[in-house]
């Protein structure tokens, strides 16, 4: 679910104009955190038990294909760089020296 389509849900479903700092990172969140963030920034009227099950089976049907799909990609997305860097035979020290002086913006985090 991109960004604007969690927005226009939130607004559309939960009168929520703008979505709370805790769903910032929607994708990291299970759908206990999940339900529990929007649950909190919900005006105390819409706090309802039912809420909270559509809550979690809206996460369950958008947010956690999602989330696996990301995971997916950023799994593929160290793997080719790995085979890129090994076909240019760079050494572990050469991609330690290349992870320690990249810019702090870089696509993909350094490998753990």
């Amino acid at each position: 679910m991109p960004a604007s389509s969690l927005i226009d849900w939130l607004r559309s479903t939960w009168d929520l104009p703008k979505p709370p700092a805790a769903l910032a990172a929607t994708f990291a969140l299970s759908a206990d955190a999940f339900a529990d963030a929007l649950r909190a920034a919900l005006p105390v009227k819409r706090r309802l038990l039912s809420a909270v099950a559509a809550i979690r089976a809206e996460h369950a049907a958008t947010v956690a294909p999602m989330a696996a799909r990301l995971a997916e990609a950023a799994r593929l997305e160290r793997r080719l760089s790995n085979l890129v860097n090994r076909a240019h035979g760079m050494t572990a020290e050469d991609e330690a020296l290349m992870w320690s002086t990249a810019p702090p913006r870089m696509p993909t985090p350094p490998p753990p």
